[in-house]
């Protein structure tokens, strides 16, 4: 161990050295320090970035962003003037569609990636549904009835908006045939006697 009457035992003549070395040290430093580049202003800081907003992303894109495969996006400025709603707080995702869950509405009619596009939530709650291969459903809350709608009468449409459009607008002409977890019409075809018209209300 060091004791403290060590350093009073230190020849003052060596303080002196100690001195001196240390203030020709300071010069050489201050020296340095004239020659280096100026310290910029403190106002003068890096400009702010937008990496934070980045990060904080809207509710709106992050529920589309982590849900995009449990319903189908249509273009808000055709959404936003239907009385059927395309947001996903409106569509029973958490009921019907989530694949966490044991048993979806595709599992009861055999359906793979059966989800919603458009509900209307009166008078029947009534919600348009497309499947993984884009066939289009009519589905009835109120009566659980699941019914297909005919690919060629959307032949002529070329976007979602547009098949979703048509159906709307067509809906008391439109003729479908229902669809059950044994039987589906676009798998047998030849079987027009089970077509039947979607009521009018």
């Amino acid at each position: 161990m060091y004791e403290k009457n060590d350093e009073a035992s230190v020849p003052e003549t060596h303080q002196e050295d100690d001195s001196v070395l240390q203030n020709t040290g300071g010069d050489d430093e201050k020296d340095r320090n004239e020659h280096s580049l100026p310290t910029p202003p403190p106002s003068a800081k890096r400009p702010k970035t937008d990496r934070h907003e980045a990060e904080v992303a809207p509710i709106e894109f992050s529920v589309s962003r982590k849900e995009p495969e449990l319903f189908l996006k249509l273009r808000d400025d055709y959404t936003n003037g239907l009385t059927w709603s395309n947001h996903p707080r409106d569509l029973a995702i958490t009921t019907y569609f989530d694949p966490k869950k044991e048993l979806t509405l595709g599992d009861d009619f055999n359906i793979e990636g059966l989800r919603p596009v458009l509900r209307e939530e009166s008078p029947l709650d009534r919600f348009l549904l497309v499947d993984n291969v884009m066939r289009w459903y009519i589905f009835d809350q109120g009566s659980d009835r699941l019914r297909w709608i005919n690919g060629e009468d959307l032949d002529e449409c070329e976007t979602n908006e547009e098949k979703a459009d048509f159906i709307v607008c067509e809906l008391g002409n439109l003729c479908v045939q229902p669809v059950s977890s044994d039987h589906h019409p676009a798998e047998n075809r030849g079987l027009e006697d089970d077509i039947v018209p979607v009521e009018i209300i």
